[in-house]
C-alpha cells in the first residue's frame, strides 16, 4: 500500500489498509464532496481500482444533480466517460446538467 498525497480535509497522510480506494472515492462523490472526490482523482495513481470506478461515479453526480462535481468530472476526464454523465443527467431528471454536458461536448 502507498502512502499517498496529503488530504485537504484531513491535514494528515493518510494510509488506506482494509477499505479499497474506490469505496472512499464514490462514497466521496455520492455525498457530493467536491474537494475530496477531487483528492482522490489528483492521487489516482496510487490507488487501485479508482480508474475504472470513474464512469459509475460520474453517473452517479449527474444523478444525484451535483453541478460543482459534475464540472470536476468535465476537467478531469476523457470525452469518452461523458456518456455516463449524460445517462446520469437524463435519469436524475436534471435537464440544467444534461445540458450543461452537452454544451461541454459540442465545444470540444
Amino acid at each position: 500500500h502507498h502512502i499517498v498525497k496529503e488530504n485537504p480535509l484531513a491535514k494528515e497522510k493518510i494510509r488506506f489498509v482494509k477499505a479499497p480506494a474506490s469505496d472512499g472515492f464514490k462514497w466521496a462523490v455520492h455525498e457530493g464532496h467536491v474537494d475530496v472526490a477531487k483528492w482522490f482523482m489528483e492521487n489516482r495513481p496510487l490507488m487501485g481500482g479508482i480508474s475504472s470506478s470513474i464512469p459509475g461515479a460520474f453517473f452517479d453526480a449527474a444523478c444525484e444533480g451535483h453541478l460543482p462535481l459534475v464540472k470536476m468530472f468535465l476537467s478531469w476526464t476523457a470525452l469518452w466517460v461523458w456518456g455516463s454523465g449524460l445517462r446520469g443527467a437524463l435519469k436524475g431528471g436534471h435537464a440544467h446538467i444534461y445540458a450543461y454536458i452537452r454544451r461541454e461536448i459540442d465545444q470540444r
